[in-house]
Protein backbone atom coordinates (compact mmCIF):
# COMPACT_ATOMS: atom_id res chain seq x y z
CA UNK A 1 0.00 0.00 0.00
CA UNK A 2 1.43 3.39 -1.09
CA UNK A 3 0.74 6.75 1.16
CA UNK A 4 2.36 10.03 1.82
CA UNK A 5 4.09 7.52 4.68
CA UNK A 6 5.14 4.31 2.61
CA UNK A 7 6.28 6.03 -0.94
CA UNK A 8 6.47 3.40 -3.41
CA UNK A 9 10.66 3.58 -3.43
CA UNK A 10 10.82 4.11 -0.49
CA UNK A 11 14.39 3.33 1.49
CA UNK A 12 13.53 1.84 4.60
CA UNK A 13 17.35 2.28 5.81
CA UNK A 14 17.79 5.47 5.16
CA UNK A 15 14.20 7.19 5.51
CA UNK A 16 13.81 8.76 1.63
CA UNK A 17 11.89 8.49 -1.05
CA UNK A 18 13.51 7.79 -4.52
CA UNK A 19 10.78 8.08 -7.13
CA UNK A 20 11.05 5.26 -9.01
CA UNK A 21 12.30 1.41 -8.79
CA UNK A 22 15.95 2.61 -10.65
CA UNK A 23 16.60 5.46 -8.46
CA UNK A 24 16.27 3.30 -5.74
CA UNK A 25 18.33 0.40 -7.12
CA UNK A 26 21.05 2.59 -7.56
CA UNK A 27 20.61 3.98 -4.33
CA UNK A 28 20.49 0.08 -2.58
CA UNK A 29 24.56 -0.04 -4.17
CA UNK A 30 25.73 3.23 -2.64
CA UNK A 31 28.17 3.41 -0.17
CA UNK A 32 25.85 5.70 2.63
CA UNK A 33 22.77 3.34 2.05
CA UNK A 34 25.96 0.59 3.06
CA UNK A 35 27.17 2.14 5.96
CA UNK A 36 23.75 2.80 7.55
CA UNK A 37 22.27 -0.62 6.73
CA UNK A 38 25.61 -1.87 8.77
CA UNK A 39 25.33 1.22 11.29
CA UNK A 40 27.92 3.06 10.67
CA UNK A 41 26.23 6.24 9.76
CA UNK A 42 23.52 7.94 10.86
CA UNK A 43 20.11 8.75 8.66
CA UNK A 44 19.82 12.74 7.86
CA UNK A 45 17.72 14.55 10.58
CA UNK A 46 14.65 16.04 8.49
CA UNK A 47 14.62 19.52 8.86
CA UNK A 48 11.53 21.24 10.80
CA UNK A 49 10.15 24.29 9.20
CA UNK A 50 10.53 27.08 12.10
CA UNK A 51 6.49 28.44 13.16
CA UNK A 52 5.52 31.25 11.05
CA UNK A 53 5.97 34.55 12.84
CA UNK A 54 4.45 37.85 11.84
CA UNK A 55 6.21 40.84 10.13
CA UNK A 56 6.53 42.84 13.34
CA UNK A 57 8.75 39.61 14.66
CA UNK A 58 10.46 39.39 11.71
CA UNK A 59 11.98 42.83 11.73
CA UNK A 60 12.15 42.29 15.61
CA UNK A 61 14.13 39.59 15.13
CA UNK A 62 16.49 40.92 11.55
CA UNK A 63 16.96 43.92 13.84
CA UNK A 64 18.68 41.89 16.81
CA UNK A 65 21.09 39.57 14.26
CA UNK A 66 18.71 36.55 14.85
CA UNK A 67 19.28 35.81 10.94
CA UNK A 68 22.83 35.41 9.36
CA UNK A 69 22.24 35.47 5.53
CA UNK A 70 18.92 37.30 4.73
CA UNK A 71 16.96 37.27 1.04
CA UNK A 72 14.55 39.73 -0.11
CA UNK A 73 13.24 39.40 -3.33
CA UNK A 74 10.30 42.31 -4.36
CA UNK A 75 8.84 43.13 -7.56
CA UNK A 76 9.18 46.00 -10.09
CA UNK A 77 6.47 48.26 -8.25
CA UNK A 78 8.17 47.69 -4.36
CA UNK A 79 10.48 51.72 -6.05
CA UNK A 80 7.07 53.41 -6.98
CA UNK A 81 5.35 52.67 -3.28
CA UNK A 82 8.66 54.70 -2.31
CA UNK A 83 7.78 57.36 -4.30
CA UNK A 84 10.69 56.61 -7.12
CA UNK A 85 8.75 56.75 -10.63
CA UNK A 86 8.95 53.44 -12.77
CA UNK A 87 10.76 53.80 -16.26
CA UNK A 88 7.06 53.54 -18.02
CA UNK A 89 4.91 55.84 -16.02
CA UNK A 90 4.54 59.65 -17.63
CA UNK A 91 7.45 61.12 -15.49
CA UNK A 92 9.50 58.08 -14.97
CA UNK A 93 12.96 57.43 -16.81
CA UNK A 94 11.78 56.85 -20.37
CA UNK A 95 9.79 59.74 -20.56
CA UNK A 96 12.69 61.77 -19.34
CA UNK A 97 15.02 59.89 -22.43
CA UNK A 98 12.24 61.08 -24.94
CA UNK A 99 12.25 64.20 -24.04
CA UNK A 100 16.23 64.82 -23.54
CA UNK A 101 17.58 62.85 -26.61
CA UNK A 102 14.31 62.17 -29.02
CA UNK A 103 15.31 64.82 -31.49
CA UNK A 104 19.09 63.89 -31.42
CA UNK A 105 18.23 59.79 -31.42
CA UNK A 106 15.17 59.48 -32.76
CA UNK A 107 15.20 55.69 -31.89
CA UNK A 108 14.74 56.76 -28.62
CA UNK A 109 10.79 57.42 -29.17
CA UNK A 110 10.61 53.78 -29.55
CA UNK A 111 12.72 51.81 -27.61
CA UNK A 112 14.21 54.31 -25.04
CA UNK A 113 15.96 51.98 -23.30
CA UNK A 114 18.42 51.46 -26.41
CA UNK A 115 19.56 54.50 -24.68
CA UNK A 116 20.77 52.40 -21.98
CA UNK A 117 22.37 49.72 -23.57
CA UNK A 118 26.09 48.25 -24.54
CA UNK A 119 25.63 48.45 -27.68
CA UNK A 120 24.95 52.37 -28.12
CA UNK A 121 27.60 52.83 -24.86
CA UNK A 122 30.02 51.14 -27.64
CA UNK A 123 29.09 53.19 -30.40
CA UNK A 124 28.65 56.70 -28.83
CA UNK A 125 30.76 56.46 -25.42
CA UNK A 126 31.31 60.39 -25.45
CA UNK A 127 27.90 60.69 -25.22
CA UNK A 128 27.20 58.30 -23.04
CA UNK A 129 29.84 59.90 -20.80
CA UNK A 130 28.97 63.11 -21.12
CA UNK A 131 25.37 63.55 -21.96
CA UNK A 132 23.95 61.27 -19.89
CA UNK A 133 25.82 59.94 -17.09
CA UNK A 134 25.59 63.75 -15.25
Amino acid sequence: MMNKQNPKYWCHTCNIDLQSSKSLEEHNTGRRHANLSIGQAKPPKKERMPPPIDEADLFELISRGHFQNVVILTGAGVSTAAGIPDFRSPGGLFETLRTKFGKKYPFVYDSPETLLSRNFVTAHPDVYQYEILP
